[in-house]
């Protein structure tokens, strides 16, 4: 992205119009969009590639914030849980990741979030 948010969705975009399939050209995109502050199109993008790789973790975590900064906490919580998963060692240093991960499950009830790690 090179701090040009909005060239890489538009170049992203002229990739799909030639191959609406380009996984790389719809995670970038989805990604331009989150760092544009535009959360809606992010997620138009990233919740179907999070879906095909969950273990993406700038996918899911990217995907966990945009759901986050527009309140949709349960949406947040499984690309949160994914992201800590697989983009966490268990160390000081990892603070911050788990820190995302708290401040979603601590918006939502207790048996949400049960019966989300149930699954």
């Amino acid at each position: 992205l090179r701090g040009n948010a909005p060239r890489a969705a538009g170049l992203a975009t002229m990739d799909l119009n030639v191959d609406p399939n380009y996984e790389p050209a719809i995670r970038l995109r989805g990604v331009a969009y989150a760092q544009s502050g535009r959360y809606g199109k992010a997620i138009a993008d990233l919740q179907p590639a999070f879906e095909r790789a969950k273990n993406l973790v700038t996918i899911s975590s990217v995907l966990a914030d945009c759901y986050s900064w527009l309140g949709r906490y349960k949406d947040a919580l499984r690309p949160a849980i994914y992201a800590v998963a697989f983009g966490t060692a268990y160390d000081v240093e990892t603070a911050p990741t788990v820190e995302k991960l708290v401040r979603v499950m601590s918006r939502l009830p207790k048996s949400y979030v049960e019966e989300v790690v149930a699954r």
